[in-house]
């Protein structure tokens, strides 16, 4: 019966913890999606400072969150969100608008593409 009981406790645990770091990626991924997302806004509007600002901010926040990402994400898609915020640093201080935006769309289109792998549905479980 102990077995049973301590079976039971570690499935609860491995529940909890899906659902805790499907909220914890869900809310990472909103935030860096946000400032790309106002980062598009400033280039388009030819603020130049404002997109690198953001930019670098989204860069910084996502390698600030690196440790849990890298625990729940597959790292090539870590990796990919990674260079492709390093680029769009590297366009906003060139004032590349159009590479900026085609790689910011991109990115933006990565990033929900795993909040929606990390929803805890059957099809992404199975």
């Amino acid at each position: 019966m102990t077995r049973f009981w301590i079976a039971i406790a570690l499935l609860i645990a491995v529940i909890a913890w899906c659902f805790f770091s499907a909220s914890a990626v869900s809310e990472r991924i909103e935030t860096v999606r946000q400032t790309l997302s106002a980062a598009q806004v400033c280039m388009r509007a030819e603020d130049y400072p404002g997109a690198e600002r953001l930019s670098a901010d989204a860069q910084r926040y996502w390698r600030s969150s690196q440790k849990l990402l890298g625990m729940v994400l597959r790292h090539d898609e870590a990796d990919g969100i990674t260079g492709n915020l390093a680029e769009l640093c590297a366009f906003a201080e060139t004032k590349d608008t159009d590479e900026f935006l085609a790689v910011c769309a991109a990115t933006i289109s990565q990033l929900d593409h795993i909040q929606e792998m990390e929803y805890p549905l059957l099809e992404n479980v199975l």
